[in-house]
């Protein structure tokens, strides 16, 4: 009954549009294509615990005292030295919990709508003649989201110089979101927690972890790759004062130069630095974030990951019996494939790590936020990032904003991973205490030349503590 002279000729054009584009990802070069997929991650083989973490610091003090006496009083000092910290910064948290709190007001307050009731206000029936408004009203709110964050801190060797600076940070961060009650895990990613008389003899040893449950086509998770349970604020305040004098400990230990014993302070070796295995620890992140969220009740997680550098790229894939076939190389064309949510990721060149935060987002929905603590020098800086940006002139713009404000806000997710990206200048990284008295002498200078001074002191005490303040803003 149509009246089209030839059904046979019609033809679809969103078909042939599908056709078309099916046909332009066709690979039909001599390259191999290779795909990997993200592994289940046993959390259990690869977290080391806050209490392991503290076995470690008291074996090594136990191990050093009877050689330098000194180390009896090492985490005493530790303890102190933490109280005197806390004591410096108190004003800074409480202001910044302040904004904190304001900045949620601000949020709910946005949230909240006026509602009659449909009951009779016996303060406004003598208005009846005149208004038709007689009801009482409700104010009803909206259910805000709660937050919690999970941090993930790069414990490489090139982080030796701003290792110190950055637990002071890690040490505000904790203080602030234990203050706010945002619940938060920190945990140090790390490829030297190993027994130097097992088979790991060797730090070039990548020998990769077997799971109980892997299959075929598993890209796989470096052996010596671990994850330092560092602070939580899951345990009672006893026992997180007691994590952070440890933690304490460590910064000490960094800041006299790791190795210098008589200090009284020095690295334990299966605490010390390394490589930089952040895709494992990405790959980690998309079991640990569900536990994290499951266990605080949290509807959004803020996972950060701070680090200097990129991972490594190289991968091999597990062919059901051994690690063999590499992934990624270069050579070939290769592909990341999500098991969960079936998406694949194509890998351009050898930087794999943005995909994979990218698999992290898709599977869990969290908000990712990078600390990426930059060298202030200018040729160095080149160097070093020229990677984040399209060209030199956007590297150099970005390196003038972070000389002229300590960081500058780095915003390319779909390049980077990161929702933000904080580039920290790593002289900018030392927290400041608040008792430094201001340098203003009253009989020299007019109140203009004085209040600017203060200004200006205040505001170099702040600019010490980006990560933290960027970090409240990111959170409320």
């Amino acid at each position: 009954g149509s009246d089209i002279e030839n059904p046979e000729d019609l033809e679809s054009k969103t078909q042939n549009a599908f056709d078309k584009r099916v046909e332009s990802y066709l690979d039909d070069s001599d390259t191999p294509h290779k795909y990997g997929k993200i592994p289940k991650v046993e959390v259990e083989k690869i977290l080391v615990s806050m209490s392991d973490v503290h076995k470690v610091i008291d074996d090594h003090i136990e191990k050093h005292k009877e050689q330098y006496s000194i180390y009896e009083e090492s985490l005493d000092k530790a303890r102190i030295s933490f109280g005197k910290f806390r004591s410096e910064q108190k004003s800074l948290i409480s202001y910044l919990a302040k904004e904190f709190e304001m900045r949620k007001s601000a949020d709910e307050h946005k949230r909240t709508k006026v509602a009659r009731t449909g009951i009779l206000n016996p303060n406004k029936l003598h208005a009846y003649k005149f208004s038709e408004d007689l009801f009482l009203r409700n104010n009803v709110v909206t259910d805000g989201k709660n937050h919690g964050f999970v941090m993930f801190v790069d414990w490489s060797g090139s982080m030796d110089p701003n290792m110190a600076n950055t637990l002071d940070q890690l040490t505000l961060l904790a203080l602030f979101c234990k203050k706010v009650n945002i619940p938060f895990d920190v945990f140090a990613f790390s490829d030297q927690y190993y027994d130097r008389d097992a088979n790991l003899r060797s730090y070039s040893d990548l020998s990769c972890r077997r799971f109980d449950k892997m299959e075929v086509g598993d890209i796989g998770i470096l052996e010596r790759f671990h994850l330092l349970h560092l602070v939580s604020s899951t345990v009672s305040t006893a026992k997180f004062n007691e994590s952070m004098t440890y933690l304490r400990y460590l910064r000490e230990s960094f800041a006299g130069g790791r190795y210098y014993t008589y200090s009284g302070y020095s690295v334990p070796v299966k605490l010390g630095t390394g490589g930089t295995p952040l895709n494992e620890a990405i790959i980690s992140a998309m079991e640990i974030v569900p536990l994290f969220q499951k266990k605080n009740n949290v509807q959004i997680v803020n996972t950060i990951f701070l680090t200097d550098g990129a991972g490594g790229a190289t991968r091999v894939l597990w062919d059901g019996e051994n690690f063999s076939d590499h992934f990624n190389s270069g050579y070939e064309k290769s592909t990341i494939v999500d098991p969960v949510t079936k998406i694949h990721y194509n890998i351009e060149g050898y930087m794999d790590t943005p995909h994979f935060f990218h698999a992290l987002k898709e599977r869990t929905g969290v908000r990712i936020a990078g600390y990426y603590i930059a060298p202030a020098r200018k040729r160095t800086f080149s160097n070093d990032c020229g990677w984040l940006f399209n060209d030199w002139e956007e590297t150099d713009n970005h390196h003038k904003a972070m000389t002229k404000d300590s960081y500058v806000i780095v915003k390319n997710e779909e390049k980077l991973g990161y929702e933000e990206l904080y580039i920290l200048s790593n002289k900018k990284l030392a927290v400041d205490s608040e008792e430094d008295e201001l340098n203003i002498d009253p009989n020299t200078m007019t109140q203009a030349k004085m209040k600017n001074a203060f200004i200006k002191n205040r505001k170099d005490k702040f600019i010490s503590k980006t990560m933290l303040s960027k970090f409240a803003e990111f959170v409320s």
